[in-house]
């Protein structure tokens, strides 16, 4: 978060030594300023830090029965296939809370021993003020409630807490950006409790519905920023076409209405002007002057129809960014349009760079936690793109569709690092879709948006449909036509093969390519061209596989569930691909195989799945259907079909100079369960790691009767002694047993199981057991991802939470039973 305050500060001192008196000293005052402002940012921000995280959950309230009183603030109802009425379905909510109390009335606040708010008997009404929120999910049977509807519920909470991987949406992050500090679920509404008061754009997207559209789903996300109703297929048609800004309320939607707005208010006022002067010969109309009327030279002068306009526009982009819910985007877009309003009221003329400076700044003093999401850098990254497009071409003297095609190809170009950065893909048929679909959403959007409200209007005052609301709703139904033909267009482009690529960049590589471009744009220099090379070779080192001869262990965080790869050189073998839930195997699609392209691993040769329950195999489908796997080798306990071998014990090949050993089941096995997981040791001269599924008790000791009765028959040199072991059944009380441990004798555990999961694992038992033995524990929901990488001789083991990605809002938490 001081990284904004501390590259400020660094430029303003840079540039406080241009300014210097007669006697040609720096002025120290304007090194003081920049200097006492870089510290006011840096405590600020430390402060909102330090206030999140005072307002948590004890440890001995996590997962506990508690009640919160709140407001919905954003809502998601899904239909649920059961019957039991409209009203019934799956549903999420994020709420403001205004109690929050356990079931003895108890406050659940945990403020850090010797805080200065300790003892203070407002602490409650502090942290509702500053907007204490939660997040909750209900069950089937919960009733759907809307956007200002207030309730009372029994709840379980837990901090705010998600995976963590070195790719794909990091949750926990998001959750942080929006205030949330704990998440949980509704175990039982108070039914009468429960009031609805729906906000105005709940009672706009509910009258919306009404209306004889196809396209509703659409229309509420141009118009009012709800995309809940977009599915799956709408999603990738979006990313493929680099058109989810358009759908998205933001800045470019908020200063389309406010152009459409100024535009109408102009026209309005002079075809006013038009008609009244002549009718009127002592009244002029002001427009230079900011005060109201007064006598002049026995003419009436008005209040100015400038300042009038200018104020207007400010309330109507204000209105607009309420019914679109407050979207942080747009709210920060109504903040920049204030101050130019502000500024050309009062005849302050400022550069676009100083203004945009002030903008940055005043998002961070009234949103701070908005710069841990994507939303702050992408909209702060256009906004300084295009002021920098348009004065360095001058773009604001060419023709207005040339002008517009030059910089929606600049804009497209230079925002594709950013892009990359967060969503690790980016469309190339961007330009031409936006060339499409933006004139067209830009002329729908305040026409539309006025029909809405115009027709909104006309429902609540007259309830019989009057002529006007019948043309009104004909207009829109052809809106609608025309919005269906865009989105035609653009699921064509969404099909064409080449019509996206993915490209995992590291952050560093992705700012270099950025400044590259920036560069590359300039005035031309003399060292230009050396400069430009120079910031383009860390993008290429990114593609080179430095060191083939080591070889990873990756053990993602898959929350209860188990996902993990063996990665040497160009090649990958995955063991296990996590759980599969509504259909949707995320680990597998977003993670496992997004992580893979990412360290430019070009085939997967093997897919070893321990055995089929849902949390090991979850991902088979997506693994199969991937490109990297078209030539692998697929194993379960159970040979089901042709393609798909058995695990046997004793079978044994060697991959990429390692030693791939499958130690159980037995061969003849018919099983497909836990005590028949597939049993695998990959090693090397140096270093073992054993991967033993879901085996319990009995599979444990049939497995070590074996191996001890073959070596001492001279039947094999095996052993089921690692260095690094996997417990078995996530840490269960019913495996990991005391000779196990001792016959594996590894100095490494790793337990795969998600944060405060039902079944409490790993067992308290099971976790002493093995610190017992002098082995060294890590476990994914508390380390996340978690990579050890062998040498050949030493083995490194590093996690995301506490090496890869050291941040305070991501600081790892122990489950509450050790």
């Amino acid at each position: 978060m001081m990284t904004i305050e501390l590259v400020l500060l660094c430029f303003m001192i840079y540039k406080s030594r241009t300014f210097k008196g007669k006697s040609g000293l720096v002025y120290p005052i304007i090194g003081s300023h920049a200097l006492s402002g870089a510290i006011a940012g840096i405590v600020w921000m430390a402060s909102v830090g330090y206030f999140y995280t005072a307002w948590q959950l004890p440890e001995d309230k996590i997962q506990q029965d508690v009640i919160v009183s709140g407001q919905v603030i954003d809502a998601l109802c899904r239909q649920s296939e059961k019957e039991g009425g409209p009203d019934k379905g799956y549903a999420s909510y994020l709420v403001n809370v205004k109690k929050l109390h356990h079931r003895d009335a108890t406050t659940l606040f945990s403020l850090p021993k010797g805080s200065i708010l300790n003892g203070l008997p407002f602490v409650d009404d502090i942290a509702t003020a500053i907007g204490f929120r939660v997040a909750l999910n209900a069950n089937d049977s919960a009733p759907c409630l809307r956007e200002g509807d207030t309730f009372s519920a029994i709840v379980k909470l837990k901090p705010t807490y998600a995976k963590a991987n070195p790719v794909g949406a990091d949750r926990q992050r998001i959750l942080v950006s929006k205030r949330v500090s704990a998440t949980g679920y509704v175990k039982a509404f108070h039914p009468e409790s429960i009031s609805h008061n729906h906000t105005v754009r709940q009672h706009l997207i509910d009258f919306l519905e009404l209306l004889p559209l196809k396209n509703t789903a659409w229309w509420k996300a141009l118009l009012l920023g709800q995309r809940n109703g977009l599915t799956d297929i709408d999603w990738i048609t979006l990313q493929r076409t680099g058109t989810g800004h358009l759908f998205s309320v933001s800045g470019m939607h908020l200063s389309v209405v406010a152009g459409a707005s100024m535009l109408f208010l102009n026209i309005t006022f002079y075809m006013f002007i038009k008609l009244v002067s002549p009718l009127t010969s002592n009244i002029v109309f002001n427009t230079t002057r900011y005060w109201s009327r007064r006598k002049h030279k026995g003419h009436f002068w008005f209040a100015p129809l400038r300042a009038s306009i200018l104020c207007a526009v400010i309330l109507t982009g204000l209105g607009y960014a309420i019914i679109c819910g407050a979207a942080l985007p747009v709210i920060r877009a109504w903040v920049l349009l204030t101050l130019v309003c502000t500024l050309s009221l009062f005849k302050v003329v400022w550069r676009p760079f100083h203004m945009g400076l002030i903008m940055l700044a005043l998002c961070l003093i009234l949103f701070p936690l908005s710069v841990l999401s994507a939303s702050f850098y992408l909209s702060v990254g256009a906004l300084f793109i295009i002021w920098f497009l348009v004065l360095r071409f001058s773009l604001n003297g060419n023709n207005a569709l040339k002008a517009m095609f030059k910089l929606q190809c600049g804009l497209t170009i230079t925002m594709l690092p950013i892009t990359f950065i967060w969503f690790e893909s980016a469309s190339i048929v961007s330009i031409l879709a936006n060339l499409i679909a933006l004139p067209m959403v830009t002329v729908m959007l305040p026409i539309c948006l006025f029909i809405l409200l115009l027709l909104y209007l006309l429902n609540v005052l007259f309830a019989a449909p009057s002529l006007l609301s019948h043309v009104l709703t004909l207009l829109f139904e052809y809106a609608d036509i025309a919005l269906g033909f865009v989105l035609h267009i653009l699921t064509l482009l969404a099909e064409l093969e080449f019509s996206a690529m993915s490209l995992f960049l590291k952050t560093e590589a992705a700012i270099a390519i950025l400044a590259a471009v920036f560069v590359a744009l300039l005035p031309k220099w003399r060292f230009k061209y050396l400069c430009v090379v120079a910031l383009i070779v860390p993008f290429l080192t990114s593609f080179i596989h430095t060191n083939e001869t080591l070889w990873e262990l990756h053990v993602f965080d898959a929350g209860q569930a188990s996902a993990v790869a063996i990665t040497k050189g160009k090649r990958a073998m995955v063991i296990d691909t996590g759980a599969s839930y509504n259909g949707k195997a995320t680990i597998a699609s977003n993670v496992l195989l997004p992580f893979l392209l990412k360290r430019n691993i070009q085939y997967i040769d093997f897919v070893i799945h321990t055995h089929s329950d849902n949390d090991h195999a979850g991902g088979f489908n997506e693994i199969s259907q991937s490109r990297l796997a078209r030539y692998a080798d697929f194993y379960l306990p159970v040979s089901t079909s042709k393609h798909i071998k058995a695990c046997e014990q004793g079978l044994s090949f060697s991959w990429q100079a390692l030693n791939i050993d499958f130690m159980w089941p037995k061969k003849g096995n018919a099983k497909d369960n836990n005590a028949s997981s597939c049993v695998v040791k990959i090693s090397d001269d140096s270093t073992r790691i054993l991967i033993p599924g879901d085996i319990e008790k009995a599979s444990e000791y049939a497995l070590l009767t074996h191996y001890l009765d073959a070596s001492k028959g001279g039947e094999t040199e095996k052993t089921v002694a690692a260095d690094i072991l996997l417990a078995p059944h996530h840490g269960s009380n019913t495996s990991s047993t005391d000779i196990f441990i001792e016959q594996v004798k590894p100095r490494v555990v790793i337990f795969t199981q998600g944060y405060e999961n039902r079944w409490k694992f790993p067992s308290k038992a099971v976790y002493q057991r093995y610190l017992n033995h002098g082995v060294k524990p890590y476990m994914t929901s508390y380390h996340g991802y978690i990579n050890a990488t062998v040498d050949g001789v030493n083995v490194r083991v590093k996690t995301q939470r506490f090496d890869f990605e050291k941040r305070w809002y991501l600081a790892p938490r122990m489950p509450s039973h050790l």
